[in-house]
């Protein structure tokens, strides 16, 4: 899996000079993670390019199935109920992840798991906005790693508060990652 983010920008975010190394690791060990909560909050295996194969449940008369890694970019194989459907009887809406039969009385087999799609989806690259919430998301880890339990503090003369939010993504990330997000109906999300 390629990470969104890199230790270098990382340590420029929390202001660690490039020439302090003691904490190299520890990013390090959290650029995983971070891959892993940007995926799971947006709802996909990974923003950037790759091959899928999903399997769909297909309520009664429906005519499309939801992908979910955006953009699609090509489709090796879709079959209904084991039977391979011809790439001319579908169509592709590539930014909304949407695969469509063409045919007005065509549906696909009701049942469950009853379609499989094979297919590349995902940014050739990854978009500038996901390595801003990543690194944003890392340097947030970084420093709520020392305020374990603790979503405020105060002192004298010194208070603080976290963001909070249960997902541990801070505010200005989830703005970025939102438009993003994979939202499924009852019905059409991959397997």
């Amino acid at each position: 899996m390629a990470s969104y983010t890199t230790r270098a920008r990382v340590k420029q975010a929390l202001r660690i000079p490039t020439g302090v190394t003691q904490q190299d690791a520890y990013i390090d060990d959290l650029l995983p993670a971070v891959d892993e909560l940007v995926n799971g909050y947006v709802g996909v295996a990974s923003l950037t390019q790759a091959n899928y194969d999903e399997t769909h449940d297909i309520m009664p008369n429906q005519t499309w199935l939801a992908l979910k890694n955006l953009p699609v970019t090509s489709i090796a194989a879709l079959t209904d109920d084991g039977t391979l459907i011809a790439a001319t009887d579908y169509y592709v809406e590539e930014k909304t992840g949407y695969v469509r039969l063409k045919d007005s009385g065509s549906f696909f087999t009701e049942g469950i798991q009853k379609a499989v799609i094979t297919y590349t989806g995902g940014n050739a690259s990854t978009p500038s906005d996901v390595i801003r919430a990543a690194t944003m998301i890392a340097a947030a880890m970084f420093n709520a790693e020392g305020h374990a339990g603790f979503d405020t503090e105060k002192t004298a003369s010194y208070a603080y508060k976290l963001d909070g939010h249960p997902s541990g993504i801070p505010a200005l990330a989830r703005t970025m990652l939102n438009r993003r997000a994979r939202v499924f109906g009852f019905g059409s999300a991959g397997a």
